[in-house]
């Protein structure tokens, strides 16, 4: 249906629609953003598949939908983010594909699960200053909008380290293997 359009890079299916038919948005090589809607039930065959360059999946269903063979096949979903009505993180985590994500994360928060309090490093923002608190040795940070663009590459030395970014954005922040989603 949608295969293989390579200019789209948003997809948001209304909270109208039950079913994901096979391979609709497979091979959309600039797809970054998909946003599912409420009433999602199941996704057919390949619907995502060889979308390499998904950033961001947002499920509004409460129940995690059910998911045929290959959904995001070849997609990036170690360094993707699933964001997840709030509630709904076990539940998700507890289900295939989804469970694959990298990052998981319920609506309306900035804390990415899996990550603890008395991690070394820790991302925060306060306006338009984005904080990375870091208890270790330096490392390279590189902060990416959530479409996938890289903003800006910066060591983050001992102690703290802070960034002027633009109000009212999310940025993604990798840090070694781990990325940490920040509102501003």
């Amino acid at each position: 249906m949608f295969e293989s359009i390579t200019y789209l890079q948003e997809v948001k299916i209304g909270d109208n629609v039950t079913t994901l038919y096979n391979g609709m948005f497979s091979k959309c090589k600039r797809l970054t953003k998909v946003t599912l809607g409420t009433v999602l039930k199941s996704i057919g065959n390949n619907v995502f598949k060889d979308c390499t360059k998904l950033a961001t999946v947002t499920c509004l269903s409460e129940t995690p939908p059910s998911c045929q063979t290959g959904v995001f096949a070849n997609a990036p979903l170690s360094t993707c983010t699933l964001e997840v009505p709030k509630g709904t993180i076990e539940a998700y985590r507890a289900t295939s594909p989804w469970s694959g994500f990298g990052n998981i994360v319920e609506q309306g928060s900035d804390i990415v699960e899996g990550v603890s309090t008395e991690d070394p490093i820790r991302v925060t923002s306060s306006g338009n200053v984005l904080s990375i608190q870091n208890e270790d040795e330096a490392v390279q940070a590189t902060i990416f909008t959530t479409d996938g663009k890289q903003v800006k590459a910066i060591e983050a030395k001992r102690g703290t380290t802070q960034v002027r970014l633009a109000e009212g954005q999310v940025y993604l922040v990798k840090i070694g293997g781990r990325t940490f989603k920040v509102a501003m």
